[in-house]
């Protein structure tokens, strides 16, 4: 069953989950930052340990409260809040679906092979249509500007041999846990069903890093301290929350700084 009707909204609104993040070292301005692993309400999260990887379905440590409906209802995003932020930016919604561990300090062609994702790109299938990629820095890396040859993936529409890049290029300024560097498809793609391989060009000699998987939900701009802005049912489009659902947090911060940021995050059923 589909809500279809602004009352069937309010009829369906769920107890809001509260959010309380902090991120230190600074992050770094221009670049984004997942607090998957970082602690606080929810709890820091854990990562996958093989290249392959592993999917993740709520309940799960590190992603926000998602319950799912009773069989036959759907849920949705109702209403999306960022209630004090120390510092201006983005703050972005997204499901978690996957993450895989390739090797840090290798030059040349990695093999993932990554397994497949759960039914929830913006159709609510397998196909991934919607279904973005990114490096995250799950331990703090070495002071090298990594560099890619590529990486290869299976498109939406089940195409192979695709290939992507840095979209966020790293510097030489070492990255800290959680550092997050945005992937980019092929033009014409709309999404990436699976991940082939990886082959870095310039590596980091150390740390740690996980390939994501993710679908942005919902996104909303802070304007800096003490401020406060909301995406609602209609203002972010009412993206249906499917069954499984792994919600968390990234920042697009504006400048370089340590920040503690608060947030809503409330769902409608029926």
């Amino acid at each position: 069953m589909a809500i279809t009707t602004l009352n069937g909204v309010i009829g369906g609104l769920q107890q809001p989950v509260m959010i309380i993040k902090a991120l230190s070292p600074a992050a770094l301005g221009g670049y984004p930052v997942s607090l998957w692993g970082t602690g606080g309400g929810p709890a820091a999260g854990t990562f996958n340990s093989s290249a392959a990887g592993g999917t993740y379905t709520s309940p799960v440590t590190g992603g926000i409260y998602h319950s799912d409906p009773p069989g036959g209802s759907n849920a949705y995003l109702a209403r999306f809040q960022n209630c004090i932020s120390a510092n201006a930016g983005s703050l972005v919604l997204c499901d978690r679906l996957w993450d895989g561990r390739p090797a840090i300090n290798t030059t040349g062609s990695q093999t993932i092979n990554s397994v497949a994702w759960p039914a929830r790109d913006i159709a609510g299938s397998t196909n991934g249509d919607g279904i973005h990629i990114g490096i995250e820095i799950a331990t703090a890396a070495s002071a090298t500007a990594a560099a890619l040859t590529n990486y290869t993936y299976t498109n939406q529409s089940g195409t192979g041999s695709r290939t992507g890049n840095f979209i966020d290029v790293p510097t030489a300024a070492a990255p800290a846990a959680g550092r997050f560097y945005r992937l980019s498809m092929q033009a014409g793609d709309t999404g990436v069903q699976s991940i082939q391989s990886i082959n870095f060009s310039t590596a980091w000699t150390s740390g740690t890093i996980n390939l994501v998987a993710y679908r942005v939900l919902a996104m909303v701009e802070s304007a800096g301290i003490s401020s406060n802005a909301a995406v609602d049912a209609i203002t972010a489009s009412f993206p249906q929350i499917f069954n499984g659902t792994v919600p968390f947090i990234m920042m697009l911060p504006s400048a370089t700084t340590t920040f503690t940021s608060s947030f809503h995050y409330i769902e409608t059923q029926g």
